[in-house]
């Protein structure tokens, strides 16, 4: 059994890692601003009400009753459907959505700097719309994220630059 002094090295050691200043390659250039994406992210949003809004209208016209809380769970199915596809198959084709193309931003993966793959923007999708569920808490952890990256993103291993 090995007795640690107060000035033994072994304790030293972690706040010599810590105090140990980032290198300028850690850090990214083309990281885009938060209000950059939230309005990307809110055109996104409004692209997939009005992609959902055929399905409303369905029911609107049939003759149901809207405020019925089973009709309110279908049709938020649907929209959570609906969004889950667009962000999966946008983001796993191109690496970005229409808002993403006309904001100027793209999602790569964090290793290879390439597109996403498959699984990676399938996580990316499912996280992104049980975030929202939650009243945006996962989206809101950009805040105080030292690389703005949301939960979806540190989920999927992947990060949104500017293009």
């Amino acid at each position: 059994i090995r007795v640690i002094s107060d000035n033994d090295i072994a304790l030293s050691y972690l706040e010599t890692c810590l105090s140990v200043p980032a290198l300028d390659g850690d850090s990214r250039a083309d990281i885009p601003g938060l209000t950059r994406r939230f309005f990307a992210g809110l055109v996104d949003l409004l692209l997939v009400a009005v992609m959902a809004s055929p399905a409303a209208a369905a029911f609107y016209y049939s003759g149901v009753n809207l405020a019925e809380p089973r009709i309110i769970g279908i049709l938020g199915g649907i929209t959570a459907g609906v969004m889950f596809v667009y962000l999966t198959l946008c983001t796993a084709m191109t690496g970005r959505t229409l808002a993403m193309r006309i904001f100027g931003l793209r999602t790569i993966d964090l290793r290879t700097g390439l597109i996403p793959s498959g699984g990676q923007s399938i996580t990316r999708a499912i996280v992104y719309v049980f975030s929202l569920a939650l009243l945006g808490l996962g989206i809101a952890y950009a805040v105080i994220d030292p690389d703005k990256r949301a939960v979806h993103d540190r989920l999927s291993k992947t990060i949104v630059v500017r293009v």
